[in-house]
């Protein structure tokens, strides 16, 4: 049993770059299967694709609309200048512009904050691929087009701080965490940190998930997401001033790409969860847990455990099946020789 009350948690320093890293991705993965987890995640390889990881393209593209779209509460308010400028930063210059010439003026503000949304995923370079009838640029816009119309723009707003150069949108965190000998970072991005006017401008972690169904159901997983109580206690350190401390509510923003027939039964989820000290410390628990389970393979991955009923998950065939199948010499010559370098980034692509 772990005890993590003797834990420190802090916001990271270069100096700790060289530190082993999980996120929350690398972390699920290794729990799901840990042979899968050190192969994909650790050593970074993964067999050579036949095509284009529409989930993920997808996923990225609706993000940036997201993202604009949190940029966009904050024009013509007296953050206006500063919320123009890290967008810019964001998106790139030439990027940016094209978006923002696109919202028009003498309009409605909500007009063109719509145009100016939408037009993120216009530029986003998302394309469509034949083999796939639901994820096309048609149904993606179609589904952003139903979130904007229900986003509360007037209520959720990104927290901002000028001074310190910091607004609530695309959040980066790098937490230093501390326990006996451990010493590693949980790193990942979150998608807003609002404050909810609804809630007298309480400060909270939004985060935005895309998938082929969103209901009720769907909403119930994330009261106990790992996810979630790790964004929160990240939120915490990252927030300037400590204005950060009393964050213990996030609001999990589900859409449905392609949107149901009733968008009424569905397609558009905005749950709210709360998590206390307790749920904190289970998380934590659970993230020093797969450190340890990570290190004790870092340099043997061929002695992971196999997870055998994950290799269907998701109703389909895990990739790895072929390389677990095989000896261990036929593991290390396919790893080294027929797998990719596959590099994940958590600060910049995190889904």
């Amino acid at each position: 049993m772990i005890d993590v009350r003797g834990a420190k948690l802090s916001v990271a320093e270069p100096r700790h770059d060289n530190l082993p890293w999980l996120d929350f991705s690398k972390a699920t993965s290794l729990n799901t299967c840990p042979m899968w987890g050190h192969i994909r995640y650790v050593q970074k390889r993964a067999p050579r694709g036949d095509g284009r990881q529409l989930a993920l393209e997808a996923g990225s593209a609706c993000h940036d609309v997201f993202a604009a779209a949190r940029f966009a509460t904050l024009f013509e308010t007296d953050h206006n200048d500063f919320a123009v400028e890290r967008s810019r930063r964001h998106f790139g210059t030439t990027r940016h512009d094209e978006m923002f010439r696109h919202m028009g003026s003498g309009e409605q503000l909500a007009s063109r904050r719509f145009n100016y949304a939408l037009e993120a995923l216009s530029t986003s370079g998302y394309y469509d691929d034949p083999r796939d009838r639901r994820r096309t640029l048609q149904n993606i816009e179609e589904s952003c087009l139903y979130y904007l119309q229900n986003y509360h723009w007037d209520y959720w707003r990104p927290y901002v701080d000028e001074d310190a150069d910091f607004i609530g949108v695309e959040v980066p965190f790098n937490i230093l965490i501390e326990l006996d000998h451990r010493k590693f970072r949980f790193v990942g991005r979150a998608d807003g940190l609002i404050n909810n006017a609804f809630y007298d401008g309480q400060l909270e972690v939004h985060e935005n998930k895309t998938g082929a169904r969103i209901n009720d159901a769907w909403a119930m997983s994330f009261h106990m997401s790992h996810q979630v109580t790790g964004y929160l206690e990240a939120s915490k350190l990252v927030v300037p001033s400590g204005k950060g401390r009393d964050i213990s509510n996030a609001v999990v923003l589900g859409l449905q790409i392609p949107l149901p027939r009733n968008v009424e039964a569905g397609g558009f989820v905005a749950e709210r969860v709360s998590r206390n000290t307790e749920q904190a410390e289970r998380w934590l628990k659970w993230l020093i847990g797969t450190y340890d389970e990570m290190m004790l393979y870092m340099d043997r991955p061929f002695d992971a455990p196999q997870y055998t009923h994950s290799c269907n998950r998701y109703f389909r065939p895990c990739q790895l099946i072929p390389f677990c199948q095989s000896t261990r010499e036929e593991q290390e010559q396919m790893l080294y020789e027929e797998f990719e370098a596959h590099e994940w980034d958590p600060l910049s692509n995190e889904d």
